[in-house]
């Protein structure tokens, strides 16, 4: 395993630098609030309003959530094909039904949380290089998100489905000052810039 701040072969140098040292400020934890499902029906959680070829939609009722939020999240077109052709043709050829459940042991049993956590786990660390887990995935987003546009806490609170502010301001500011300064850095530039031009 690479050594914490070692290039990985193949991933992004913003998403390395986000998910090498990750797992030693966040701890990993859970947002599903019940760990014996896969918390993932195919039909009730994965939908397609518009139809495939557009985003997929996921959706949790606030009492399958932690914090009781009701979490909706649009999903990338190309993930949302890729979800819809597993859930209709590859799984019902390999389980020889289409499945209720997102995560499926070779039987066609749904998986449960623990499993699928110890499957991304292994799959992270073998061809990426990075010991992560599924909730430090969420914690990598929020870092991403800041690193990107510094005080977006706003955005990252709903992003993370904290039920207000100060959860999301106490567990991300502490990593903020060095954003901040970046900003900074930025911005004085940019003035200097436009100064000369």
């Amino acid at each position: 395993m690479a050594a914490c701040g070692e290039r990985i072969e193949g991933l992004p140098p913003t998403i390395h630098r986000s998910a090498k040292c990750l797992g030693d400020r966040y701890p990993p934890g859970r947002a599903i609030a019940d760990e014996e499902s896969d918390g993932a029906n195919s039909d009730e959680h994965i939908q397609w309003p518009q139809g495939q070829g557009k985003p997929a939609v996921v959706l949790f009722k606030a009492e399958e959530t932690k914090n009781k939020i009701p979490l909706e999240f649009d999903l990338p077109p190309v993930l949302s094909d890729r979800l819809h052709v597993y859930r209709n043709k590859i799984a019902p050829a390999v389980t020889g039904r289409r499945p209720d459940h997102l995560f499926l042991t070779w039987r066609g049993k749904p998986r449960t949380q623990a499993a699928i956590a110890v499957a991304i786990e292994k799959t992270v660390l073998k061809y990426v290089g990075v010991r992560l887990t599924p909730h430090q995935f969420r914690h990598l987003a929020a870092k991403m998100r800041l690193d990107e546009n510094p005080g977006a806490y706003g955005l990252v609170r709903d992003l993370m489905g904290h039920k207000n502010m100060e959860t999301t301001t106490n567990f991300y500011a502490g990593i903020d000052t060095k954003r901040a300064g970046r900003a900074q850095i930025e911005l004085i530039a940019k003035i200097k810039k436009a100064d000369i031009d």
